[in-house]
């Protein structure tokens, strides 16, 4: 179905074109598909609860505090809703990528108002230090404001990003959809193009990663900004700036993209966690809750990618043996791998 805004398509009310279909070799059910599909959701959850305890400090800050956090901790006293949390414990990014996950569920697909639903929920069952974005919007939608009038048209954080893995795990073989899909979970809560453009490269990567196969870091962060360049050209040169920061160590290449909340830092900071050492899951989420500033969204992102491409079978014991709702999580992306190779 092709979702339309006041009587016209919505990626043609933005401003922007949809991508043609270039058609892809099918996912196929296997053990190695489905494993990566369990990667991405739990890859959500551990970069998040690893990155909760130094969500808003500075890297000098977690190195006076920590050392260097490689396991989940308890949170220091910087962020007093956050020092409640335990360790392995996430955030307000798994909270709502949990969220899309069961409206996709429940609606057999994607349905923007089913989402809606599903946001409005969450915002009243406890939001874990949620942005002010996403709980703004969210509380609207809870007062029945329409899904595509709650959203924030200046929104430009990472509330959307951090939480669409899940579209591409629904289209893993349909890039118009991803484009369309991820653009429509955006604009329930943010609709700067920006942030749009954030969710839209999230799904995609996490879409191209669920096949596998070898990852060139410089040709992927290409592919990926040309894909958002239509929506926003800022988003795509900020991804595709990425490529010449992979062989950069962590501080040097984490201070040119930034790591504030602000979208055109986490997503590009993300891409670089991850791209930087593609085939070592630590590696990622441990970047990425050492880089300072929004490290718990970064973690959730990073972490999506690198579950999507190595799976969860790669992900450290002692992150899965530590992590909240980990049966929950396998359930879901199972359910999720179910929908996409035609078995749900």
């Amino acid at each position: 179905m092709r979702w339309r805004w006041r009587g016209r398509p919505f990626t043609a009310r933005l401003g922007f074109k949809e991508p043609k279909d270039e058609g892809r070799m099918g996912l196929r059910p296997s053990p190695e598909a489905r494993d990566r599909y369990r990667g991405a959701i739990l890859g959500v959850a551990v970069g998040d609860a690893l990155g909760m305890a130094t969500e808003g400090m500075t890297v000098g800050e977690i190195r006076r505090v920590f050392g260097e956090v490689r396991e989940f901790k308890r949170r220091a006293n910087f962020i007093p809703a956050l020092s409640k949390l335990e360790p392995g414990q996430w955030t307000d990014d798994t909270q709502m990528t949990v969220a899309l996950a069961e409206a996709i569920l429940e609606a057999g697909g994607f349905d923007p108002e089913v989402v809606a639903k599903r946001f409005a929920r969450w915002v009243t069952e406890g939001p874990r230090y949620p942005g002010y974005t996403c709980v703004t919007a969210c509380r609207r939608l809870a007062e029945g404001v329409p899904w595509d009038r709650a959203g924030d048209p200046n929104g430009a954080g990472c509330g959307s990003a951090m939480r669409a893995a899940p579209i591409g795990l629904l289209h893993p073989d349909d890039p118009e959809a991803v484009y369309r899909d991820a653009s429509l979970q955006s604009v329930i809560t943010h609709k700067d193009p920006r942030a749009v453009a954030g969710s839209v490269a999230v799904a995609y990567a996490v879409s191209r990663l669920v096949h596998g196969g070898r990852v060139e870091p410089g040709e992927f962060a290409s592919e990926v900004a040309e894909f958002v360049r239509p929506i926003s050209p800022e988003m795509a040169e900020r991804i595709e700036e990425v490529a010449e920061l992979v062989s950069l160590e962590p501080e040097e290449a984490l201070t040119v993209t930034g790591t504030g909340g602000f979208v055109l830092e986490v997503v590009p900071a993300a891409f670089y966690c991850f791209l930087s050492s593609p085939e070592d899951f630590e590696h990622a989420v441990v970047t990425a809750a050492n880089a300072g500033g929004d490290t718990d969204s970064i973690g959730a992102i990073a972490g999506a990618f690198s579950g999507a491409y190595n799976g969860a079978s790669a992900i450290p014991r002692r992150f899965l043996e530590g992590l909240e709702g980990r049966e929950k999580l396998v359930e879901l992306a199972d359910r999720l791998f179910e929908i996409a190779v035609g078995e749900g």
